[in-house]
């Protein structure tokens, strides 16, 4: 029999290490990207395709609940045309 209360205290102390060396990643590119964020005139467009086309979706999703203007646009699509739904004052985020 797994040990609940044992795995979930093994997870919570790994979550608090992970979060914890986030601080590690706040450097020069973070605030360029931020503030590239923040001061867009456009929609943030992120991309992907498998799993990381719906780590873009959640991304996307977060941006959108946040009041940031975002959209998804499969990769594969892309490069079949629908890029030319991007305008000019758009931008890619990932």
């Amino acid at each position: 029999m797994v040990d609940i209360k044992s795995v979930a205290r093994k997870v919570s102390q790994d979550e608090t290490v992970a979060i914890k060396n986030l601080i590690n990643y706040i450097d020069d590119d973070f605030e360029a990207v931020v503030r590239w964020i923040y001061e867009n005139k456009g929609r943030a467009s992120s991309t992907g395709i498998g799993k990381s086309e719906r780590i873009a979706t959640k991304i996307v999703a977060t941006m959108n609940s946040n009041g940031t203007p975002a959209g998804i646009m499969h990769a594969g699509d892309a490069i079949h045309g629908d890029g030319g739904r991007m305008r000019e004052e758009d931008g890619g985020i990932c």
